[in-house]
């Protein structure tokens, strides 16, 4: 889905861009349900209260823009709101080992095993 698409939704439905709704939630009075426009309300719950108030906000903003996003797409689609959005996975997992720690995590996992 590209940003000119997205910009059409948000504008189709008469609401502020990514950037001016985050803004909106963030200096929204508590609780956000009975403050926001549904649509900011539960595009900001499935980012997340915490994530919102403490995630600096290059990294929550994005998280909310997801979801915004899916949200918008699924007020259109006439979805239910509050069914919740699959997590997006991160773009690596893990953390490497060196070559050493991957034979010692085997030699451990052998013992434990008794193999």
């Amino acid at each position: 889905m590209g940003l000119c698409q997205l910009t059409n939704l948000w504008e189709r439905m008469n609401l502020p861009a990514p950037e001016q709704a985050y803004r909106q939630v963030c200096n929204s009075p508590k609780p956000w349900r009975t403050h926001l426009h549904p649509i900011l309300y539960w595009a900001a719950y499935e980012t997340g209260p915490w994530e919102m108030r403490v995630l600096p906000m290059s990294k929550s903003l994005n998280l909310f823009k997801r979801n915004y996003e899916i949200i918008l797409h699924k007020a259109l689609d006439g979805e239910n709101l509050d069914v919740p959005i699959e997590k997006a996975l991160p773009e690596k997992i893990g953390v490497p080992c060196s070559a050493k720690q991957n034979q010692a995590n085997l030699k451990n996992l052998r013992a434990q095993l008794r193999l």
